[in-house]
């Protein structure tokens, strides 16, 4: 998926009709529970690294232990890949996407849900991912 990442920018679209992502809620599967985090924000490498943050310290506290320090029970682990509900709103549209990233914070998919509405404002996963790419992503 890297290689995809670096293709893609390599051509640097940049469609100057997204101004922001913004992020509804993220979605993350552990070995224990499907977890949704509501977290609200616009979409950047500092929110990016909040998210992940937030989701290792909820692990951690997941974990409990005996006296001596060692998992008292199975550790809590991720099962699956952080799925970011993101919007893109342009004049009184709204574009609605996910954008799927693994653990360490790489763009595995971009997968927009109204493609009539982007396609109307020449915005397409290539563009979605230049404007990633522009914010540190």
């Amino acid at each position: 998926m890297i290689k995809l990442k670096n293709i893609l920018l390599e051509t640097n679209i940049v469609n100057d009709n997204i101004k922001d992502i913004n992020v509804n809620y993220i979605q993350v599967d552990t070995n224990f529970q499907n977890m949704t985090l509501q977290k609200q924000g616009v979409l950047d490498e500092f929110f990016l690294e909040e998210v992940i943050g937030d989701i290792e310290a909820h692990i951690d506290d997941s974990n409990l232990t005996d006296d001596s320090g060692n998992p008292a029970f199975d550790i809590t682990r991720l099962v699956s890949d952080l799925k970011f509900d993101c919007e893109i709103k342009i004049d009184n549209s709204e574009i609605d996407l996910t954008i799927t990233f693994d653990v360490n914070g790489d763009i595995l998919d971009v997968d927009i849900d109204d493609e009539s509405i982007a396609e109307k404002y020449g915005i397409t996963t290539e563009t979605i991912m230049s404007h990633l790419e522009s914010k540190g992503i």
